[in-house]
């Protein structure tokens, strides 16, 4: 009997030491802190414009993150890689997102950003008529989604939406470098004006 009392407590001893080593969840809760340690460093350099550097610590808090934080890290991700002019790396990221959220104004705009500097502007424009119609309220939208026209020479649509503009947002500040834009969009360049010859040109050419 003391045999089994004793092989008794040496088992419930090693299963208590056991426990102590391998808390249940203590492995997630270690990883989630060292994701947010690396995300809080993120976001200091980010601040501090130190895109690079916020772009490694990001990846970093990725790495250990849960599930349910990886989307918000992967945003500012993205939106770090534009801010360093990455906008492959910003344009990937930000479709994943938008694949998973379609209707989020916030994403869609961003998506639409990085298209219009890849040089994608038929996307972009495709992405920004919907918000434009979706959002007729919102005047980074309208701003934005003007400027893309007149960069995509859809000058009938632009002037449309500059109108609307300017009876929406009547009190913008915005107004008159739209309209500066839009002037210099549609400006005719002048041809160059041939001068006549003179009268000492004409007779050099004849005795040549």
């Amino acid at each position: 009997m003391k045999f089994c009392r004793r092989f008794f407590i040496l088992i419930l001893c090693f299963f208590l030491l056991s426990c102590v080593s391998t808390v249940p969840g203590e492995k997630a809760v270690i990883l989630k802190n060292l994701s947010a340690e690396y995300f809080n460093i993120a976001e200091n350099y980010l601040a501090q414009e130190k895109y690079s550097k916020a772009i490694d610590n990001y990846n970093l808090s990725l790495r250990t993150a849960n599930q349910k934080d990886k989307n918000q890290i992967k945003y500012q991700l993205a939106k770090a890689y534009a801010l360093n002019k990455n906008y492959n790396e910003a344009q990937d990221i930000f479709f994943e997102l938008y694949e998973q959220e379609k209707s989020n104004t916030i994403l869609v705009q961003s998506l639409a950003f990085c298209y219009g500097k890849n040089g994608k502007i038929d996307e972009a424009l495709t992405l920004y008529k919907d918000i434009y119609l979706e959002n007729p309220s919102q005047e980074d939208v309208a701003n934005n989604y003007f400027l893309l026209l007149l960069e995509a020479k859809q000058i009938d649509e632009a002037k449309s939406v500059l109108e609307k503009f300017k009876t929406d947002f009547p009190e913008s500040k915005k107004i008159s470098a739209l309209e500066k834009n839009f002037e210099k969009a549609t400006e005719v360049p002048k041809e160059t004006e041939t001068s006549e010859p003179s009268s000492s040109e004409i007779e050099e050419k004849t005795k040549n």
